[in-house]
């Protein structure tokens, strides 16, 4: 009483097949489309006993069972044996470099028997560029190789140790693994390196080269001289030979007439123009200094220190590497190819050392001191007075275009001016024609409009005296009738006014006659 009912659990409906076998198991579902009963006599079904023949089928229910049933059977899964836990040996403990190696690891792919075999035969398709940049910072520290040496000196399992313990440990066991790296890491470089070492001393040695040769500017600074002289005609400041520094201030003195010549620079570039015409061959002939101007050698002497340090430790490297390599092909590769990037450096230092022969050669000829003044900044000054020598040419064309455009438009105003003076000559000639003209035709038709006029005013006058003669008689007619019409209302007065007497005279009779 009180308290929770609970269902009772009904079994489970046993399934009968009515008309066959049944089956032991759930059995999938099949969707069938039936045919109805009514329908089977005119089927091939008509007689068809199901029960009969469902014996057909006993054989194979087995099967049908385990192939078909809805309840998937368990499989026995058979347990692997443990694996034996690894436990690592740890000999780098530093976490951030543990971190760093396994990145780099990760981006190797690559297995420790593989670069060990790939330094041993200098197997660049192994150790691609990618790859040795990476290995570099996998060398081991010294701290790490001593750990590494007595762990293989101890004789223990290698395979103990971490991914990236075993690719140190590989690391260790190739002699001079760094050296080894250096010399691929220069045959990366090195080509790069020269190449561009070789572009900037060649573009320099042009740019002295051409100073060094140009005529104009020898010319041009010759000008230069003069003008200064004449400027400073009386003072101590008269010589016969400038530095390259002195035309800068020809771009910065203004003169007073600017619209004619902005400085004086743009002076002697009309001077040039005009009498010292080699002068303009200027620019072509120092077309190189700008460009040698932008070379940085500085730069240029560390990137070629930095490879000579380089190429110290590959040629120590390489001829070591030929003696351990017992004749392998792709390591005399490397011996030969850094004696090619030996000879090659040694050419191209020789080049510097003329390089720099030749542009003190070219500082002591323009005056100036080699100690006191740099290459570049002397290019920078050449390169600063050739543009404004240049700049004044071009503004100089530039003015005397805008003259000659004014000129011409000037000469086609005039031109216009005349024309049209021209065509208003022409007009003032028409219209005196034109008056000439009507004034004689004015005159001839004046003295027809005469005659015209005489007989108008005759026929007026006779119309005026005919008027007059019709009003005179309309007017009389008009008095004759208001004397008539006045007449005939006197009279029809006196006639009205004697009736009315006689009235008057009858009615006081009658009333005489009553009163009687």
């Amino acid at each position: 009483t009180g308290g929770f009912k609970f269902a009772k659990k009904t079994a489970p409906k046993k399934v009968v097949n009515e008309l066959g076998p049944t089956p032991t198991v759930k059995m999938k579902a099949i969707f069938i489309d039936i045919v109805e009963a009514k329908c089977r006599d005119e089927t091939f079904w008509k007689g068809f006993n199901a029960k009969d023949d469902s014996k057909k089928i006993e054989e194979f229910t087995v099967e049908l069972e385990k192939l078909f049933t809805s309840v998937k059977p368990k499989n026995e899964k058979k347990k692997a044996p443990p694996k034996p836990k690894k436990t690592a040996v740890t000999l780098v403990e530093d976490a951030k470099r543990v971190q760093s190696l396994n990145i780099i690891n990760k981006k190797l792919k690559l297995k420790p028997e593989e670069i060990k075999i790939a330094f041993l035969n200098a197997d660049e398709t192994v150790l691609t560029e990618a790859r040795v940049e990476l290995l570099q910072k996998f060398v081991p520290e010294t701290e790490e190789i001593n750990r590494l040496k007595a762990y293989e000196k101890d004789k223990q399992d290698p395979q103990k140790l971490r991914d990236l313990e075993q690719i140190l440990l590989a690391m260790v066991q190739v002699p001079r693994v760094d050296a080894k790296l250096t010399t691929l890491r220069l045959k990366v470089l090195a080509d790069e390196n020269l190449d561009d070492a070789e572009m900037n001393v060649e573009t320099v040695m042009t740019a002295i080269d051409q100073l060094l040769s140009s005529k104009a500017l020898l010319e041009l600074m010759h000008l230069c001289v003069h003008v200064s002289n004449f400027f400073n005609a009386g003072t101590k400041r008269v010589v016969s030979a400038i530095r390259m520094k002195s035309l800068e201030k020809f771009a910065q003195l203004k003169s007073n007439e600017m619209q004619q010549f902005k400085t004086l620079m743009h002076f002697m570039a009309q001077m040039v123009e005009t009498k010292h015409r080699g002068v303009l061959t200027l620019m072509e002939e120092c077309s190189g200094v700008e460009v040698g101007s932008t070379i940085d050698l500085s730069a240029t002497d560390i990137n070629l220190s930095d490879h000579d340090k380089l190429l110290k430790i590959a040629t120590k490297e390489s001829d070591a590497w030929v003696n351990e390599s017992y004749g392998i092909k792709h390591v005399e590769a490397v011996k030969d190819f850094t004696d090619a990037v030996v000879k090659r450096t040694d050419a191209l230092l020789k080049r510097k050392d003329e390089m720099n022969r030749k542009a003190k050669t070219m500082l002591i000829r323009f005056g100036e001191n080699p100690e006191e003044l740099e290459l570049k900044d002397f290019l920078n000054l050449a390169v600063s007075v050739i543009k404004s020598f240049e700049t004044a040419l071009t503004d100089n064309r530039l003015l005397k275009q805008k003259i000659a455009r004014q000129a011409r438009i000037e000469e086609e105003k005039k031109k216009k001016r005349a024309a049209m003076e021209a065509k208003k000559q022409a007009r003032i000639s028409t219209i005196r024609e034109s008056t000439n003209f009507f004034r004689k035709s004015k005159s001839r038709i004046s003295r027809s409009q005469r005659g015209i006029s005489l007989r108008t005013k005759a026929r007026m006058a006779s119309k005026r005296s005919t008027r007059t003669s019709s009003m005179r008689l309309r007017n009389s007619k008009a008095k004759a009738d208001s004397d008539i019409s006045s007449r005939l209302n006197r009279v029809r007065t006196q006639v009205i006014g004697r009736n009315s007497a006689d009235e008057t005279d009858s009615d006081s009779s009658s009333s005489d006659d009553f009163s009687s």
